[in-house]
Formats: structure tokens, sequence, C-alpha cells
């Protein structure tokens, strides 16, 4: 993950937010200076105005306070809409990935990488790269100023700092890998709470309400422990430095008191010596949790980027035709598991505008077949073709547009009626929804609603039945005006007669549409032109006849 490029159209902001802080920084810094100064020569010799001096120092320190509250206020600004443009462009990448990479990740661990993850990155790249620069040059600043004040003692202060880095390196992986296992388990305990939440009914009515919550309980438990090792471990890295910068501090206190007392350093220069000394080791002590905080950040990458490392899908390549003659599956072979074949030489032919039903047992490939030609899966072995064109060189748009899929499972978001219906097409008037609702017979039960067309739907739909959510489905599905349409148990929900009047409607609306209509139900099935029946590999024509009794088969 390129993260620089999240950073380069705020480049200018962030210099100005630099210089700004090499200003405070500065302020900040010479303020011992100051506060020598005012004792030796204003409060000891009296050589100055007390006066004009404390209200010279006041008016420093509210500079520098006004600049540090501008510096962090521009910054919160950008760190925010870097923010934004990260998980952006994360969301987006994420919405191209194959569909089987959201089979095998579970959907709390995508939402901590989205959320967690990259508030950790964001706050890597941005605050502490900040704070980075900021007490890089509070250091430099205040190693100069020790050496002007005694460059001997400054020098000898630096003999400990071999003992703190050597101290840090060696918890650097540690932590990482501590931290690393915090964010897995984190991210496991959404993936659970995703899992309960959104299967609420299965929960009551399996009763299995203290099996999850003494489950929840061990998984949280399981987090505080991997919590503890990772305070205990940031503990150590911290305590090492701070023991040393301790002992230091002592034995520099006990030399310099000698040297006041025997009149080789004034009062004035010992404050500001020991003030200096303490910002340096303070500044040491910043940079040593900047590393724990970097090596905190690492894991937080890793995890993002092996989501970004995983290519998208293609989505560019030719415009589908207006018009075509013939959907054709060649030899086409799946597989989820090369052990169990779902599909094996499949071939068919389907012409434009005729009405195809697929039958058959269960796991001989009906909806894989659907899915197949909606390019959510792709085939292992064979093609399909419209004409003599591989689907797979079209455009993903291009093709999205031409096929519209309708499953049995296809979710209802949280939110109006019309807002749903307006999914994909935003753009639709009034009179195109009125029509499709009065098409799925959804009017008279809109009506009733005391907020008509702005009724909530609730989390999944459900709030209404599952036969009105098919109905909101497919009305949805008619406003793309797709030329190919494929209905996978899209109807299962509804009665034998609301489906038989729905199948009616629908045939009138597909007059001149390529549909496809995988059914385990055979009772409206006379519409179709034929029907293919998958467990016995051959078909002939129904259309005008009753379906029950003339189920049609496949060649393949």
């Amino acid at each position: 993950m390129k993260m620089f490029s999240f950073i380069k159209p705020y480049r200018f902001i962030f210099l100005f937010v630099f210089l700004m802080g090499l200003v405070s920084t500065f302020i900040t810094s010479i303020q011992p200076m100051i506060g020598k100064f005012f004792i030796d020569e204003v409060l000891i010799a009296k050589r100055y105005s007390f006066s004009l001096t404390l209200t010279l120092a006041v008016v420093v320190a509210a500079i520098g306070y006004g600049i540090a509250l501008l510096t962090r206020f521009l910054y919160f600004r950008m760190s925010l809409q870097i923010m934004v443009d990260m998980q952006t462009t994360f969301y987006h990448h994420l919405l191209h990935l194959p569909f089987d990479f959201f089979s095998k990740n579970r959907t709390g661990d995508i939402l901590s990488r989205m959320n967690e993850d990259l508030t950790e990155i964001q706050r890597l790249y941005t605050e502490n790269i900040l704070q980075l620069f900021m007490i890089s040059l509070t250091f430099v600043f205040n190693v100069a100023l020790l050496l002007f004040l005694d460059w001997r003692l400054t020098l000898l202060s630096f003999l400990f700092m071999p003992l703190l880095v050597i101290g840090i390196q060696k918890f650097r992986r540690l932590i990482f890998i501590n931290q690393m296992e915090f964010r897995k388990l984190s991210a496991k305990n959404q993936s659970f709470l995703y899992e309960t939440f959104s299967s609420m009914n299965f929960i009551r009515t399996a009763h299995i309400e203290k099996q999850l919550k003494q489950q929840f309980k061990e998984e949280l438990e399981d987090i505080n422990k991997q919590n503890m090792k990772v305070m205990f471990t940031n503990a150590w890295a911290q305590g090492i430095p701070q023991f040393v910068l301790m002992g230091s501090a002592l034995l520099m206190l006990a030399f310099l008191g000698k040297q006041v007392i025997s009149g080789e350093m004034t009062l004035g220069a010992l404050l500001a010596f020991m003030a200096y000394q303490a910002s340096l080791f303070a500044t040491v002590q910043g940079m040593a949790q900047l590393y724990m905080k970097f090596q905190k950040g690492r894991a937080s990458i890793q995890r993002v980027n092996d989501f970004f490392q995983i290519p998208p899908i293609h989505m560019e390549g030719k415009e589908v035709p207006k018009t075509f003659h013939t959907i054709r599956f060649e030899h086409v072979s799946f597989f989820h598991h090369p052990q169990q074949p779902i599909l094996t030489e499949f071939s068919l032919d389907i012409r434009s505008g005729e009405k195809v039903g697929l039958i058959g047992e269960n796991g001989k490939g009906k909806s894989t077949i659907a899915q197949l030609l909606a390019q959510i899966y792709e085939p292992i072995n064979g093609a399909i073709y419209l004409d003599d064109e591989n689907i797979h060189n079209f455009s993903k748009a291009s093709w999205y547009n031409k096929v519209c899929i309708v499953t049995h499972d296809h979710p209802v978001w949280c939110t109006t009626i019309e807002d749903f219906l307006r999914l994909g097409k935003k753009q639709a008037t009034a009179a195109e929804l009125g029509q499709v609702i009065e098409w799925m017979g959804l009017s008279s039960w809109i009506h009733t609603l005391p907020e008509k067309m702005n009724t909530q739907l609730g989390e999944r739909g459900l709030t209404i039945s599952a036969g009105q959510r098919q109905r909101l489905l497919l009305a949805r599905a008619l406003l793309q005006e797709a030329d190919i349409y494929i209905l996978d148990e899209a109807t299962c929900h509804l009665d034998i007669e609301s489906e038989r009047q729905l199948f009616q409607r629908l045939n009138e609306y597909f007059q001149d549409k390529t549909v496809i209509v995988i059914t385990h139900r055979h009772d409206h099935l006379a519409w179709l032109d034929r029907v293919v029946d998958l467990s016995k590999k051959e078909w002939k024509p129904i259309r005008g006849e009753l379906a029950s009794e003339h189920v049609s088969t496949v060649h393949g």
C-alpha cells in the first residue's frame, strides 16, 4: 500500500504544518534559556527590568501556543481527510475483488481491517510522523543548547544512549508479533458479533443464547490475555529506557550540584542544563514510544496489504453489443474442490429472447450455471460465448448492465422502499417506480403503509414478509432494464397462486428478453420455451403445454 500517495495531495498543507512545527518547537526549546536569563540577569544581577522581561516571556510563550494550536488544527483536519481517502480506496478495492474472496474471509475480519487497521495506519503516517518530526527537531535543538551550556557534560550524557537503543531493539519483533495476534483475535471477535447479530431468528429458535454468551466471554478473555501480553511487552520496552534515563539524570544532578556549590556554574545555568537534559531524555523516551507504535503500525500495514495484494477482477473490455443471437455454454466444467465436480463438460445453447427453465436435483449445478453466466464465478474449463465472443472479453460494467440475476437470498437493505428500488437506477422517475410496483403486485400493500414509499424496510428487510422481499427484489431488477434475466428461486417464498399470477405478469414484461428460470417447482413453467433437466441431461420444448407433464432435459 503506497501510503505516501494519499499524503501527496496534501503535501503543501503538510509542508506548512512542518514549518509551523519548526517555529513552535524552536520557541518551546528556548524557554529554558529564557528562564536562565530571567534568573541570572533579572532576578540575581538585576540588569534588566523585571516587568518588561516577564511581559516579553509571556508574549513569546503565547505566540508559541498559538502556532502550536494552529498546527494541530490543520493537522487534524488533514488527517481526517486522508482517512476518508484511505477508506474509500480500500473499499473500492474490496468491491472489485473476486467473489470467492468474500467466501473465504470473514466479514468481521474485513471490517476490522477497514476500520481498526486503517485507523492505525493513518495515525502512523500522519500523527506519528508529525510527532517524529517534532521530537527530532526538539532533540536537535536540545543537543545544540546543551553543547552551548557545557559540551563536556553533554558528551558524557550520550554515553547512556547505546543502552537505550539496544534495549528498545530487543523488543521490536516481540511487539510486532504480539500486536499482530491481538489484531487477529479482535477481528475474530468482530466476525462473531456480526454473525450473531445477523442471525437472531436462528439464535432465538435454537435457544443457544447461553452457549453464545459463553463463547463470547471466552473470546473476550483471549483478547484480554493477548492485550496483557502487549501491555507487558510495552511496559518492559519503555521501562528499560526510563530506568537508564533516571539513573543518568541523578548522576548529572549530583555532579552539577557540586559545580554550583563551588561557584563553577550559576544556578540559572544549572536549571537550564537540567531542563534541557530532561527534555532531551523525554525526546529519547518519545522516540522509543514512537518506535513501538511503528511496530504496531507495521502489523496493521501487513494486514491491509494482504488484501491490497489480491488482484482485482479485470473490469475493462469490449462493450456488449446491443443485439445478439445466442448464448452458448461450450464444454463448461466447474468445481470448488477437484474431488467434487459440479459441472462437467456442460454444453447448452440459449437463443436471444428464449425463456429457459433449469430444474434438477440439488447439487446438479443449476445455480452454478447462473453464477457463471453472471460472471460471479469463472469456468475451470470451457467457456461461455455471446455469439462468437467469450463473455469474459466484455467489460464488467457493460456485462452487468446486460445481465441481471435475482436469487432467493439476495439481501434487502435497511433503507426506504423507494431508495431500495432506486439502487442501480438512481434517476428512475416516479412513473417508472409506479409501473414496476404495479407489475409486481406491490401497489395495494404499499398504499396500506403509513409512510408509503418512505417506509423503512429494517435490517435485511426483516420487517416485511419473505414474499414481499422477493417482489421488491424483482421490482428493482425490472428497473435495471437488462436484456438477460436470471431468476434463481426468485419466487420460492410466494404461494403457488401468487407465483402463477406473478409469472403471468413477467411473461408479458419479458416478451423480448432472454430469461433463465431456476426452480424446484414445476407447476408454473408452461410460459417457458423449454425446461432443462440437469439430472437427465436432455431437453425438449414445452411452450403451450403443461410443464408438470413435459419436463424436458439437456444434452452435454
